[in-house]
C-alpha cells in the first residue's frame, strides 16, 4: 500500500489480502482438523445435541451466503425431538461443511433454488441431512468425493474457494 494515494486502489488491495489470508486461515484450520482425526488427537466431547437447534443456528449462519447468490436456506419442520449424543463443535463443522459445499456448487438463482436442511428420527438413530439443487456427483465422483484434496466435476459456480478438505472432515 505504499506510495498508493487512490481510495478505492487501497481498498481493492486490502479486499484482496483479506481474502487470501481467509483462504489461507480455511486451509490451514481444514488440514489441521483432518490431521488430528485422522491421528486421533481430537478430543471428541459426548453430549446431548439438539439436531433440530444445531440445523436453525446452521442455517442463520450462511443466509448471508445464500441470500448472496440468489439462493434459499430451509429447515424443514420436524415436530419429532432430535437429541443425540456427540460433540457439538464437530457436529456443527459437518453441518456447516455440507451447506458450504451446497452452496458453492449450487448456480445462482434465479430461479430460486433451495438448500434444505432436515433433521429426523431413524429407528434409534437421529439424523441430519443436507439436500440441494446442484448438479449432484457424477459416478466417478462418488468413489472419491470423500478423499483429501479432491476436486470433483462439479466446480464453485461464483468464484468460492474450495480446499478440498471439507467431505474429508466430514466422514472423519
Amino acid at each position: 500500500l505504499e506510495g498508493e494515494e487512490d481510495p478505492k486502489e487501497i481498498e481493492t488491495i486490502r479486499s484482496k489480502v483479506h481474502a487470501a489470508t481467509r483462504r489461507m486461515a480455511d486451509l490451514i484450520g481444514n488440514l489441521l482438523d483432518v490431521n488430528a482425526l485422522e491421528s486421533g488427537h481430537r478430543k471428541l466431547a459426548c453430549r446431548p445435541v439438539d439436531l433440530q437447534e444445531l440445523a436453525a443456528e446452521t442455517a442463520l449462519e450462511f443466509h448471508p451466503a445464500a441470500t448472496a447468490k440468489g439462493l434459499r436456506i430451509e429447515v424443514a419442520d420436524n415436530s419429532v425431538p432430535c437429541v443425540g449424543l456427540g460433540d457439538p463443535a464437530t457436529l456443527r463443522e459437518v453441518a456447516g461443511n455440507l451447506v458450504s459445499n451446497a452452496l458453492k456448487l449450487m448456480p445462482a438463482g434465479p430461479p430460486a433454488r433451495s438448500v434444505r436442511i432436515r433433521t429426523g428420527l431413524m429407528e434409534d438413530q437421529v439424523f441430519l441431512e443436507v439436500q440441494d439443487e446442484g448438479p449432484g456427483f457424477t459416478e466417478g465422483d462418488k468413489a472419491k468425493a470423500f478423499g483429501r484434496f479432491v476436486r470433483l466435476s462439479a466446480q464453485p459456480t461464483s468464484g468460492e474457494n474450495s480446499t478440498g478438505l471439507g467431505l474429508a472432515i466430514v466422514k472423519q
